[in-house]
């Protein structure tokens, strides 16, 4: 069984196929988290489909918090990230794919919260957001709003803070936003939003081989990626 096992390895594999990890997070449905401890969700997907195709890469899935993948990557930990939108910060440090989707990102409170109902009122309060969030670099410029920014290592458990209080606001997107207010059964209303922040896969700079490799990998599966999205997105 051994034998039969590592023949069928070298045939899917060739000799020459060289070992790469890609991250994706958790707490981010429907886009990436886990279900039965198991990956799932429209970038688990994606990367199966290059997983499954990739003849000079063998792919392996690294799931953890947003902040651990990202910081992963940074630090030549994993050698991509699947599902990741595109921003200007981001590519200092990073080289994409050609986007696959695009997020529509929302700015979210409780329904419930009658002390804010348009942005300006959470001016001195504090809102969860994450790392280079589009929507959130144009409200640092928006003048005379002071919202205190407070960085979440996962969405899911930004909502939970924002249920119980501790965030006024949450910044996210928004087929997020309505996944997770349907799961917890708990109205939200949303103060603002950026639609078509398109999503792409990300590599370090440099790793022009491995962008090459999964870029064609996308085109060719372009037809079947486009169903997976309408899937997931409606």
């Amino acid at each position: 069984m051994k034998r039969f096992i590592a023949f069928a390895l070298f045939l899917t594999y060739p000799a020459w196929a060289k070992t790469a990890t890609c991250g994706i997070a958790t707490g981010f449905p429907p886009y990436q988290f886990q279900k039965e401890g198991k990956a799932t969700g429209l970038d688990a997907k994606i990367f199966d489909i290059i997983s499954a195709k990739s003849k000079a890469y063998s792919f392996d899935l690294f799931q953890n918090t947003w902040t651990n993948v990202l910081a992963s990557l940074r630090f030549s930990i994993i050698d991509c990230i699947v599902g990741i939108e595109i921003t200007a910060e981001r590519e200092k440090f990073l080289t994409f794919t050609k986007p696959y989707y695009s997020r529509d990102s929302v700015l979210i409170t409780l329904e419930s919260n009658a002390k804010v109902n348009k942005i300006e009122d959470l001016s001195q309060k504090i809102v969860g957001s994450d790392f280079h969030s589009p929507l959130e670099g144009q409200l640092k410029n928006q003048k005379g709003l002071a919202i205190r920014w407070v960085r979440v290592p996962e969405k899911s458990a930004g909502f939970m803070k924002l249920v119980q209080g501790s965030f006024d606001g949450l910044l996210l997107p928004k087929a997020v936003a309505l996944y997770l207010s349907r799961q917890h059964q708990v109205p939200i209303k949303v103060l603002g939003s950026i639609d078509s922040v398109p999503v792409a896969v990300a590599v370090r700079k440099q790793q022009h081989k491995l962008l090459k490799v999964i870029q064609d990998i996308l085109e060719q599966e372009s037809e079947t990626i486009a169903k997976i999205v309408k899937k997931y997105k409606g």
